[in-house]
């Protein structure tokens, strides 16, 4: 008996959701750095609702008081350090019963930028922060440091334990001195004029890694400041390793952070290559099965994303022969399921929204209904609804997705031998089990056939 040509068409919609995973640090808001907090339209607790771990302020000292501005001439009796940023930390803690953040595991570091001399601002802040020894204090959750016109290090040891300092990566301090040290800043400009736009060269991103290692060997945190501002730059920061990053833009980074654990997967493990022996490439050969694998969004962007996962290989960029589809609608440039998956089973565009029809909402006969006259053996296999648009454009002819029910109907007139996935619900349940059980039975006796 001649052998029948066996053509399985297998619509595999396959949703795959990851947990995000970082190389070395998961960044969150923890690591945003609020560069001139002061500066925001509501000081302190813009950066406080996005939960970030580090917040500025800059300070004058006059007249035995502190205020916060960037330039002299910007200071105003109502922003007064107190008023600005003690006092709602203060509140804060004491609402969430010692922390400074009621649903979060960690502190806040605070970074006071001196624009006055330290002999002049620091006993005033000293004397300001110490009336809340369980907030500031040792063991506070709140980690003073202080920068700008700091002390020299060799009088660090004259402040208190619990106010740090801001160091310098060139600067070489005593061990002593280091202690003192509560963070590392530099001008990012040093090292490179990138504008956050593409990929820092090679030697200033070595020089930038050499910098931040020279820091971490101290057992330091480090922030440059003068970064780029925009998704681009804070992606390659955290693939430097940078312990904060320094933002203007407090709501945008606060919303990219928060993502992270979710928006980011790294493959542990690169998968082993399956290496074919492409037995049937050859003219005396004839091909027995044809597998028809269409995975849900598999545009190049996603098929990219998962060849750079798996360090640059998979199996799909082995192929023998590979081409590409363009599926777009007949109504639209950018296609829906719906469309795409009727130009791959008819051959032909159709609007977004219909299911084997063409765009006048004529039917259009798919795959398993061409080759039947060859007495082919057809089936679908969906991991998810066998009436969603990709699986249905195989067998059911209607103008919009949205029509599940008449879909199902659909497929009890379709040559399709046999259906496996979801949705059964939508068909009477006895209708659909005897068309599931009669169709499994014509396979195998198809099956049977064709191996005999």
């Amino acid at each position: 008996m001649k052998k029948q040509l066996l053509s399985a068409l297998v619509v595999g919609l396959i949703a795959t959701s990851v947990a995000g995973a970082q190389t070395g640090s998961v960044y969150s808001p923890a690591q945003a750095h609020s560069h001139n907090d002061y500066e925001q339209t509501i000081p302190f607790w813009q950066a406080y609702d996005q939960k970030f771990g580090s917040i500025e302020a800059d300070i004058y000292a006059r007249d035995g008081q502190l205020y916060v501005a960037h330039d002299s001439a910007d200071i105003t009796s109502t922003r007064t350090l107190d008023a600005l940023y003690i006092k709602p930390i203060v509140e804060k803690v004491r609402a969430n019963k010692g922390n400074i953040y009621a649903n979060a595991n960690y502190g806040l570091q605070w970074l006071i930028d001196l624009k006055t001399p330290a002999r002049l601002s620091l006993p005033i802040l000293v004397r300001a922060l110490s009336a809340y020894p369980d907030i500031f204090g040792s063991g506070g959750v709140v980690k003073v440091v202080v920068s700008g016109n700091v002390p020299s290090p060799d009088q660090f040891n004259n402040y208190p334990d619990w106010l740090q300092f801001d160091g310098r990566p060139e600067v070489v301090y005593t061990p002593e001195q280091l202690a003192h040290v509560g963070l590392i800043s530099q001008d990012f400009t040093q090292y490179t004029r990138w504008n956050g736009k593409g990929l820092i060269v090679k030697k200033e991103r070595v020089t930038i890694q050499n910098v931040i290692q020279q820091v971490h060997r101290q057992g330091k945190k480090i922030r440059f400041w003068a970064t780029p501002d925009n998704v681009n730059s804070w992606k390659s920061l955290m693939k430097l390793g940078i312990d904060y990053i320094n933002t203007d833009h407090i709501s945008s980074l606060g919303h990219f952070l928060s993502l992270r654990q979710t928006a980011e997967y790294q493959n542990p493990t690169p998968y082993v290559l399956y290496q074919p022996t492409y037995r049937n490439n050859d003219n005396r050969s004839r091909v027995k099965n044809v597998i028809l694998l269409i995975g849900d969004g598999m545009g190049l962007a996603q098929i990219y994303a998962g060849l750079t996962a798996n360090r640059g290989e998979l199996n799909l960029a082995k192929l023998l022969n590979i081409g590409f589809s363009k599926t777009s609608a007949a109504d639209t440039y950018i296609t829906d399921s719906a469309a795409g998956a009727t130009a791959m089973a008819t051959g032909q565009k159709t609007n977004n929204r219909a299911i084997g029809v063409d765009s006048t909402g004529k039917s259009l006969p798919a795959i398993p209904t061409l080759i039947k006259k060859w007495t082919m053996v057809s089936g679908l296999i969906s991991a998810g609804t066998m009436t969603d648009a990709t699986s249905a454009a195989f067998y059911a002819h209607q103008p919009d997705r949205m029509f599940e029910r008449e879909i199902a109907s659909d497929f009890l007139r379709n040559p399709v031998d046999i259906l496996i996935g979801a949705g059964i619900g939508i068909l009477p349940k006895k209708k659909c089990w005897i068309h599931y059980v009669s169709g499994v039975i014509r396979l195998v006796l198809r099956l049977g056939n064709w191996k005999t």
